[in-house]
């Protein structure tokens, strides 16, 4: 049980860091919305730039759902799980920024 607990958890973080630190091409040029700009989307029904930002930000959070239930699968209390997937979100955007 033990082995299989670290396998899901592993193959969790590795999912993750495939699926945002591998290259996918582009110009390099990084893109940076602020708040601003979703606020003005908003105001102004820019409905197809929220649509764009809201499907990111889902599969974002999607995309950590295993990490969660890898750590609760470890007994893993839900506010430690927080400040893990903060943790490891906050890593993955430095990452993402250096490469």
């Amino acid at each position: 049980m033990i082995l299989t607990r670290n396998l899901v958890l592993f193959t969790s973080v590795a999912l993750i860091a495939a699926l945002t630190l591998a290259p996918i091409g582009g110009d390099g040029v990084v893109e940076v919305s602020e708040l601003g700009d979703v606020l003005e989307a908003f105001r102004e029904s820019d409905k197809w730039f929220l649509l764009g930002f809201l499907l990111e930000a889902a599969a974002n959070v999607l995309l950590f759902v295993p990490f969660g239930a890898a750590l609760g699968l470890r007994d893993v209390s839900i506010g430690r799980t927080a400040g893990y997937g903060l943790a490891l979100s906050a890593a993955v955007e430095g990452a993402q920024w250096l490469l």
